[in-house]
């Protein structure tokens, strides 16, 4: 004698499976180091069951600092005091199309006060086999001192935003 399964046996096993997966154990790797629930990388709709999240690729960052802000350019790691600006060129060799970015630049502490400063710019990394004016910031004589550039992704999921590149750099204290 031979069982078949009926469509509606089939139909009610596959209600059951789903329904007692929806009230899975909260386990470690869901929770974030405060203690809250870590945000899902899924988006849920009323028509929607999931939305896949995209591959990520490695991308190679390159930067130059310079006083210029086009045509032939100088890397430094040192600039005088009467620069006026500097800019920060990127190339982003892998990288498939345009993606937003954060660039921040530190300046040392003055005299007011015992912390740095910061300063952050919306900026845009693009693809390209060329080094392109990602940002720039100006530079008072006054603010001589060692200064710090980052390129931040934009954070996924409430974590803090990943540092794509970092440098430090001096600006030279004015001559007496």
């Amino acid at each position: 004698m031979r069982r078949t399964i009926t469509t509606p046996a089939l139909l009610l096993a596959q209600v059951w499976l789903c329904a007692s997966c929806a009230d899975a154990p909260i386990e470690a790797e869901n929770l974030r180091p405060d203690g809250q629930l870590r945000p899902s990388a899924y988006q849920q709709a009323g028509f929607v069951a999931a939305e896949a999240p995209q591959a990520q690729r490695a991308v190679a960052v390159s930067a130059v600092l310079a006083a210029q802000p086009h045509g032939p350019l100088e890397d430094a790691l040192s600039f005088p005091a009467d620069v006026d600006a500097v800019h920060l060129h990127l190339r982003a060799d892998g990288l498939e199309r345009p993606r937003p970015v954060l660039v921040r630049w530190t300046s040392p502490a003055d005299g007011d006060t015992a912390s740095p400063r910061t300063e952050e710019i919306l900026a845009v990394l693009a693809p390209g086999r060329a080094l392109s004016l990602a940002a720039s910031h100006r530079v008072e004589p006054e603010q001589a001192g060692t200064w710090t550039v980052e390129v931040l992704g934009l954070p996924l999921d409430g974590e803090p935003a990943p540092v794509l590149f970092s440098r430090s750099f001096q600006i030279e204290a004015p001559p007496e």
